[in-house]
């Protein structure tokens, strides 16, 4: 271990601690409350990384990130429903870092021309993943890991090039695969999960982990636009907004929800989604979908909470201006309509 740099798996390891010491990794493999404790309580000069199969993550927060996603983790465990199986703690621990976790374009380098190791180095990070609420997939199936483990859930983190990181977890003779990174749409927009193993059309379980309240979202919205005529883009965003409170649905999960309503009830047309940015006043880039048919452009504001509607004119001065930009890879917005 590289002085400075102590590793420790529960509470004895403290004696290990020094003057010198400056980067704490912590065990995860195996959760020792008593050591949580002691870190919380007397940990705020160290920096803060996980280590997992001796495998050390080499990104590391401070104590305030650590001891905010410890609290967070705990409010998460806290608000669990009573006399839940071990099948049903695992969907409730997954349904609820669904609400919370994000894909963030900004931190993905594939996606930005001006890319910052730092902000990736953050969400790789247990803690500061789950307090940034931004995650990619190595650091959803961390948190995921970690919880499970603290709940006495045996648990792995794999990888595959189709699915890259997901989970497998092991309860009585039962071995389920479950990828929560690729679930987070379907989550956030309270549909049926569609990688949660063979568990994912369980109303009955959904409604006991408090996941669902009366039936799926996709349902919902089935019953509502199954019947109706005037399906225009404008239409289905309008209406669909409400159904499936779209206030609580990140950028990046709209992109991938509205892509299957449309396709669904909507497949005749050409409709364009396009993952644009808007530069505010710092500089910061601030992520939105922009829906575009042939007639026109739509988004969705979360700050006044409603669909609006933006002309041709309008997108393309603010292209031209820079007020609007388009993340690497993304194609551009149709901007010029036939007559």
């Amino acid at each position: 271990m590289e002085k400075g740099i102590v590793k420790l798996e529960n509470i004895n390891d403290i004696s290990l601690l020094n003057n010198e010491t400056r980067y704490i990794n912590i065990n995860i493999d195996n959760y020792d409350k008593e050591l949580n404790n002691y870190l919380l309580n007397s940990g705020q000069n160290y920096m803060y990384g996980e280590l997992s199969n001796d495998i050390q993550g080499y990104t590391y927060v401070d104590y305030d990130t650590y001891s905010k996603g410890e609290y967070l983790i705990e409010e998460i465990l806290d608000n669990m429903p009573i006399n839940l199986n071990t099948l049903e703690k695992c969907k409730y621990i997954y349904t609820s870092l669904g609400n919370i976790l994000e894909y963030d374009i900004n931190s993905d380098p594939e996606k930005n021309e001006n890319y910052h190791y730092n902000l990736f180095a953050s969400i790789n990070n247990l803690w500061g993943s789950i307090t940034t609420n931004k995650c990619n997939s190595l650091s959803t199936s961390k948190i995921y890991y970690y919880i499970l483990k603290r709940l006495g859930i045996r648990n792995t983190i794999e990888y595959s090039k189709e699915w890259e990181y997901y989970n497998k977890i092991s309860i009585d003779n039962q071995r389920l695969t479950v990828n929560l990174y690729k679930d987070i749409p379907y989550i956030q927009s309270r549909f049926k999960t569609k990688y949660f193993d063979n568990y994912n059309n369980d109303l009955s379980m959904d409604k006991k982990i408090q996941y669902i309240k009366k039936d799926y979202g996709e349902k919902i919205i089935d019953e509502y636009l199954k019947n109706i005529t005037d399906n225009t883009m404008e239409n289905i965003l309008l209406k669909t907004s409400n159904l499936i409170d779209i206030s609580n649905i990140s950028s990046s999960s709209l992109d991938i929800i509205y892509q299957s309503i449309f396709k669904k009830y909507y497949p005749y047309e050409d409709i364009r989604i396009n993952n644009l940015y808007i530069n505010d006043i710092y500089n910061n880039q601030e992520h939105f979908i922009l829906f575009s048919d042939k007639l026109k452009h739509f988004s969705y504001n979360y700050k006044t909470n409603n669909i609006i509607e933006g002309s041709d004119e309008d997108i393309k001065k603010n292209l031209e201006n820079g007020k609007i930009g388009i993340y690497l890879n993304e194609e551009v917005p149709v901007i010029t309509r036939s007559e």
